[in-house]
């Protein structure tokens, strides 16, 4: 009872899928890749949730019952270190799917998905999705083929973290957020600095001072605001 109180005040409300979000949703690649009575009886049920503060959304180990839409926000992913820490794995952003691997392979979330504020997504139950490879096993090249996209996508990430210094990932970063309309350039940014330092994959006390080497690229800091004075130098510092 507790928990259910705690995510109330956590999320603004439930709704169902507005036609042109089913839509948008069927064409993502896992959903691409189903025959179109599958992903309407996958979508069929399914609700909106928008989060204004952070949410433990699963816990490593916990059974795979749900994978995820993001339609707004971020999810962000994360492991326990041994001394008892965190540390991210990834921050699942913009409008993508994620945890269907975990369904598919061991049955349980691997890491911990942690909802951040201001986040609208999409739980997909796992059971629909299951029966329907089970009745034809065929879609599962279907479900590998997007798998692999995504693994692609995250093996050019890892190769750019390891080739990239601080400060233009985070540039890049910044870039992408304003980009997207997260953020106006303007005042505090929309995710924990911690998060983004996971992100970029940086100790959280070095984000700080990563920031300040980005002033050539026309971003002040002033207090906990970050703001922009010049996009196109910060495209130019982005740029290899």
């Amino acid at each position: 009872m507790y928990v259910d109180k705690q995510r109330d005040r956590a999320m603004a409300g439930n709704r169902t899928l507005a036609p042109g979000e089913r839509e948008a949703i069927a064409g993502l690649p896992l959903f691409r890749a189903l025959p179109a009575e599958t992903a309407e009886a996958l979508l069929g049920q399914a609700v909106v949730r928008h989060y204004e503060s952070t949410w433990l959304l699963f816990s490593e180990g916990e059974a795979a019952d749900h994978f995820f839409v993001v339609l707004d926000g971020a999810v962000r992913l994360f492991s326990l270190t041994p001394e008892g820490g965190e540390r991210t794995v990834h921050l699942v952003d913009g409008f993508q799917t994620f945890a269907e691997a975990a369904i598919f392979g061991p049955g349980h979330y691997p890491v911990n998905g942690e909802v951040q504020p201001g986040t609208t997504i999409v739980p997909v139950r796992a059971g629909p999705l299951l029966a329907a490879l089970q009745r034809d096993p065929s879609l599962a090249l279907g479900m590998l083929a997007a798998m692999g996209q995504w693994q692609r996508f995250l093996m050019a990430e890892i190769r750019q973290m390891k080739a990239d210094t601080p400060a233009r990932r985070l540039a890049g970063f910044l870039l992408a957020l304003l980009e997207s309309g997260r953020w106006e350039g303007t005042g505090p940014l929309p995710l924990r600095k911690a998060t983004i330092a996971g992100r970029i994959g940086i100790e959280p006390e070095s984000l700080s001072r990563a920031l300040r080497r980005l002033e050539s690229a026309g971003i002040q800091c002033r207090g906990e605001g970050v703001f922009l004075t010049d996009r196109e130098a910060l495209r130019r510092f982005c740029q290899p």
